[in-house]
């Protein structure tokens, strides 16, 4: 794990789901993953021997059939559960929404397509 040096204390919390207490002027262990984003708070590098230059791969987002079914069963989930903040003013699922159950963005044209058949099909 390589050393890093702040100049002054703090608690730091990666993204990835580290924490790491610096003190003012001593060297502490930082993991690989987490030496970015201690870089871009100030902390400088001591010993860097061996710091990993792999990034965490991005989750792969589905495609084709995958993702219309994806969309599709999270639409009946938030129709299910009802809430009025899901759901933009003309009644269709709410894109934010969406893409913050989903974990990807959802294009406008592609929500209305699904949307609109989804509704033909329950009524």
């Amino acid at each position: 794990m390589p050393q890093m040096q702040l100049n002054r204390d703090l608690l730091l919390r990666s993204k990835f789901g580290f924490s790491v207490a610096f003190t003012a002027g001593t060297a502490c262990h930082v993991p690989s993953v987490v030496v970015p984003e201690a870089s871009a708070i100030g902390a400088v590098l001591i010993d860097g021997d061996d710091v990993l230059t792999v990034q965490p791969k991005e989750p792969e987002l589905p495609v084709g059939e995958a993702r219309k079914q994806a969309i599709i069963d999270t639409m009946l989930k938030m129709t299910a559960e009802g809430n009025r903040d899901s759901f933009d003013s003309q009644g269709r699922p709410s894109r934010k929404v969406l893409k913050t159950l989903l974990g990807f963005p959802v294009e406008l044209d592609e929500r209305n397509e699904i949307w609109d058949s989804l509704q033909s099909t329950l009524t």
